[in-house]
């Protein structure tokens, strides 16, 4: 374990070479847990999060390095699982090949409820395929208006208008 390791952090911001020493110390942790997430760039994705991380960190929260060095792995960890569960939602729209399979999301029909099931198809029918498309993902696969209008390619206004058009 380096006992420079907290004076190397404190002094991160003038002398950013210390940089290479505190990732080496690291580099293993990084490594893991970007295999864990099995994604080319997450290597690369963790080593800039960590850099942003010695940059803004408080450094005199810390009094040792076991303080640090737990604080650093756990904020590791949490971007981690943070970039998991990203990749994981991504992977969902990847699972749909046409337009015509997301639309068809809407006409699967459970038989427990006939009434409402009549009422609901009966409502969605009425509407265009830019609303069905909204619809679908707003409610069946719960993205917000921004993630919506990213994979729609229009703007977060346009997601909402169309949402209070319903």
């Amino acid at each position: 374990m380096s006992v420079n390791l907290l004076f190397k952090i404190k002094n991160f911001n003038n002398n950013s070479e210390n940089f290479i020493c505190i990732l080496a110390h690291f580099n293993s942790k990084i490594k893991y847990l970007s295999y864990k997430l099995k994604y080319p760039e997450a290597e690369t994705d963790l080593i800039i999060y960590f850099y942003e991380l010695i940059g803004k960190l408080n450094k005199n929260k810390f009094i040792e390095d076991e303080e640090l060095i737990m604080y650093i792995n756990k904020c590791l960890k949490n971007k981690s699982i943070y970039l998991s569960n990203k990749q994981n939602k991504d992977k969902q729209y990847l699972c749909f090949t046409s337009e015509a399979e997301i639309l068809d999301v809407f006409n699967y029909v459970e038989m427990k409820d006939e009434y409402s099931d009549i009422r609901f198809n009966d409502l969605i029918s009425s509407l265009n395929k830019r609303q069905k498309e909204i619809m679908f993902y707003k409610f069946y696969m719960q993205l917000s208006d921004i993630e919506i209008g990213k994979i729609l390619k229009i703007s977060r206004q346009s997601v909402n208008k169309t949402q209070k058009g319903l």
